[in-house]
Parts: structure tokens; sequence; C-alpha cells
């Protein structure tokens, strides 16, 4: 098992999901933008986003130092601020 997490392929294809949870920041961000979102269930969405929030940050502690990591990491942080502005009061969404 050690084994196959030290191979850099491995690396590599675990940094898409680094590049998935971008593309889902940023249609977060647009949804935000150009939608009104209401939310149903703010406890089930709140647990939904925790774990995959911190699944997504244990695979790009992972993959830190793949390209498509550091972008995404680039990418995510502009792209969370109209969210954090337009929902602010809303805990459950930022």
């Amino acid at each position: 098992m050690k084994k196959l997490f030290a191979n850099v392929w491995t690396k590599r294809v675990f940094s898409l999901v680094s590049g998935a949870y971008a593309f889902v920041v940023c249609y977060l961000c647009y949804c935000s933008l150009f939608y009104d979102i209401h939310i149903e269930s703010r406890f089930s969405l709140t647990m939904l986003i925790t774990a995959f929030s911190l699944l997504t940050l244990m695979v790009m502690i992972y993959t830190r130092k793949q390209l498509l990591t550091k972008l995404a990491s680039i990418i995510i942080l502009p792209a969370m601020l109209p969210v954090i502005l337009l929902f602010f009061g809303e805990w459950g969404m930022i």
C-alpha cells in the first residue's frame, strides 16, 4: 500500500479530485451570482459539504506538489469570494 501512494502517477490521478473540487466551487460561485439558492435542509447540506471538503482537503494535502492541485488552489480563492459575500449569514452555504 505504501508503494502505491508513493507512485507519482497515483498522485497525478488523485490531483484530478482537486480539479473537480475547483470546478464545483466555481459552479457554486456561478449559482450564487445568477440564481437565488434556497436551502431545504441546512443540517444535511452542511454535513455533506463538510465531508466533501474534508475529503478533498486530505487529497489536496497529499497532492500538494502537483500542478493541477496548485492551479486549483489558486482558482478556489477568488471563486469563494462571491459565495462568502452573497451568503453572509447563511453559514451552511459558506
